[in-house]
């Protein structure tokens, strides 16, 4: 299947690697205990979620918000999400416009709260991101907060290897460890589409001071978060205010 995908968007429309992995339920959960702790989640919020994948978080996130609203370029994972906020009359689904995905000026907002979670990798360039955000803006309710998560490092070998072990500790600290280690061996040992696709495929990597050239070059206010906000460590995290 990777063979025939020209893209990430081909890729995530038939992805079965992390669509059916016990990792990816339990990463939301700890991405949204986190995301309450820096949003403050409120009862009057509009909440757009980008690139929601199989909705746990639409999930989590319903009974403490007005509304949430999910997109995704993936046929598959708006079903996915709409199947499981099936019960949750105020969470709505719909698709990203896969031409243009950086464009969110169609969405019905206005949204208090942006989220971006394990996304913007997956970009062409970063200029892609910069699009995002320039569109976000243009949908953001005054005062509303995006937050852009889970961006990898630019990292050399020690880097890697660093990571990996601050992701295993983590784990071990959340109970997770098992999970994480077996999901580990699939994607670095076995055969999976996911692994081919990624090895010939690019990807962005991030570093702080890209980052911060990225919020000097928008003029935006905004500032880069240290806490680990999923089962990766190390990763950067983006919280801006409109």
């Amino acid at each position: 299947m990777a063979a025939e995908c020209e893209n990430w968007i081909d890729y995530w429309n038939h992805d079965a690697f992390w669509r059916d992995s016990p990792l990816w339920e339990i990463n939301s959960r700890i991405f949204f205990e986190k995301a309450k702790q820096v949003l403050d989640f409120r009862g009057s919020d509009c909440v757009l979620n980008i690139g929601c994948g199989s909705g746990y978080t639409e999930f989590f996130l319903a009974p403490l918000v007005q509304r949430v609203h999910a997109v995704d370029v993936a046929d598959q994972f708006l079903d996915m999400c709409s199947e499981r906020c099936k019960d949750y009359q105020n969470v709505t689904v719909g698709p990203l416009k896969k031409e243009d995905y950086t464009n969110l000026e169609h969405l019905q907002g206005p949204f208090s709260v942006i989220l971006c979670v394990s996304v913007v990798q997956y970009y062409k360039n970063v200029e892609e991101v910069e699009a995002l955000i320039s569109s976000a803006r243009k949908v953001a309710a005054p005062g509303a907060k995006m937050l852009i998560a889970d961006l990898p490092l630019k990292r050399n070998s020690f880097g890697f290897l660093w990571d990996a072990l601050c992701s295993l500790v983590l784990s071990f600290k959340g109970g997770y460890s098992l999970v994480l280690l077996k999901v580990a061996f699939k994607r670095w040992a076995q055969k999976t589409s996911y692994r081919d696709f990624y090895s010939k495929t690019k990807q962005l990597y991030f570093s702080r001071r890209q980052l911060e050239t990225l919020i000097e070059r928008m003029g935006l206010q905004a500032e880069i978060l240290q806490e680990d906000f999923s089962v990766y460590a190390n990763r950067l995290r983006l919280l801006i205010q409109f």
